[in-house]
């Protein structure tokens, strides 16, 4: 399964009360709700769209969907998916929903977690990767990125997530738009004057570098590395 770089950061480091043995089960539920929301559309829950921005945003079925209780939605699109898959993936996929649906469960949570921090650690690559490309200060995008910023339901859910409090230290600094600002201005002057991020500096920016948002295409090298490491 895909790697995510914000489970392989966090991992490591948080008290989140996983075994070992459940990290495949982690990796399984972050990549089949990845797969759902590919049927469904990744509709923003936060954003308020007009009928122009959704249509020019191609999910003209927000409206009806929005009728449909979110649990529902997911039941209808993993047994969608079901169809496409053999018996062998339609048991992972069945040990994926009995996984999410244990709200006790330390997995369950946890993939919680990363599925709602992920849209604002992006934002924050976005000023990464474009870093001196966008206006002075990044003030348009921030600007129209703010919902990212404000959406209530990330504090909401960290919040909630008692096991480690760094997590909730980790959201606020990300939620901070002032800071993000800065982070664009100078990302070497914010590694060393401040961390605001619950964790060790070096894992927050890990997490918000370690991943491109741009796929390089591979190198006769590359390709070879990648090679190697099979043998």
């Amino acid at each position: 399964m895909a790697r995510h770089p914000t489970a392989d950061c966090l991992l490591p480091v948080a008290d989140h009360g996983i075994k070992n043995s459940e990290f495949r089960d982690l990796a399984l539920c972050i990549a089949y709700h990845e797969l759902n929301e590919i049927v469904l559309g990744d509709i923003p829950s936060f954003t308020q769209l007009n009928i122009h921005k959704r249509r020019s945003a191609r999910i003209l079925a927000q409206q009806r969907l929005d009728k449909v209780p979110k649990e529902v939605r997911e039941r209808i699109a993993h047994e969608f998916v079901g169809l496409f898959l053999d018996q062998r993936e339609r048991d992972l996929v069945g040990r994926m929903l009995r996984i999410i649906n244990d709200k006790d469960s330390p997995v369950n949570r946890l993939y919680r977690v990363l599925d709602k921090i992920d849209p604002i650690i992006a934002t924050w690559r976005y000023l990464h990767t474009y870093r001196g490309k966008l206006d002075k200060g990044a003030a348009e995008f921030l600007d129209r990125m703010k919902n990212f910023f404000e959406y209530p339901e990330v504090s909401q859910i960290t919040a909630r997530y008692k096991r480690d409090l760094r997590i909730n230290e980790l959201v606020a600094g990300l939620q901070n738009e002032r800071l993000a600002a800065d982070y664009y201005s100078d990302g070497e002057a914010i590694k060393h004057t401040l961390n605001p991020f619950g964790f060790d500096a070096q894992i927050a920016f890990e997490i918000i570098e370690g991943t491109s948002l741009i796929k390089r295409p591979q190198t006769a090298e590359s390709r070879s590395r990648r090679f190697d490491r099979r043998k």
